[in-house]
Order: structure tokens, then sequence, then C-alpha cells
């Protein structure tokens, strides 16, 4: 059976312009596990995800309606 996990993206070399940014805050969109070695040291107050689809914790669901 061929694997079915697609090849990995390449790599970013540089940060992506950002969605949004303002005097207090610049927003980016993509894989933190890219983005974040491309950011400067101590630079971040909040790191904001959305887990994976079928994400469980503790044997539950994050997708089910009991949280």
């Amino acid at each position: 059976m061929p694997d079915p996990t697609p090849p990995p993206a390449e790599r970013l070399t540089e940060l992506p312009a950002p969605v949004f940014a303002d005097d207090r805050a610049t927003l980016y969109l993509g894989d933190a596990v890219e983005l974040l070695p491309l950011l400067p040291t101590a630079s971040i107050d909040a790191l904001v995800t959305d887990p994976p689809y079928g994400l469980s914790f503790n044997g539950q669901s994050c997708e089910s309606p009991r949280g």
C-alpha cells in the first residue's frame, strides 16, 4: 500500500507579508512550525493556532459538542 503522506513542502526562507499590521500587532498566516524560526528572538507575545482536524485529548474529540 503506498504511503498517503504528502511530500514535505519547501521550507520558507523569509517571512511572508503580514495579513495585518499596525503599531501594536503583526499577524502572519501560515504554518507556525515554518514561521516561528523566521521571527526575531523574543518577539512573540502570543501565538494563536488551530489544531489539526480530528485531534483528540484524553480520548475526547475536540470536534465534539461536549468540548
